[in-house]
């Protein structure tokens, strides 16, 4: 999973911890490194729907599960 090489996601909370200690100077530098940013934005566009009509969208997705 992208997220998982990215060093965003973790499955073990020490593994976790240890990475918030490593980055804790400079936060902002990490989150802002690109292949961060691209399995962010991933991520988002296949399970955030964030966007103004999202309202729209989980109506119409919701409809259709309905049928």
């Amino acid at each position: 999973m992208k997220l998982h090489k990215a060093v965003i996601l973790f499955h073990d909370p020490i593994d976790a911890a240890n990475k918030v200690n490593s980055i804790w100077e400079d936060v902002q530098g990490w989150w802002m490194e690109s292949k961060r940013q691209e399995a962010r934005l991933k991520f988002m566009k296949t399970f955030g729907w964030a966007d103004s009509h999202w309202q729209e969208r989980w109506s119409g997705a919701c409809k259709v599960l309905a049928r």
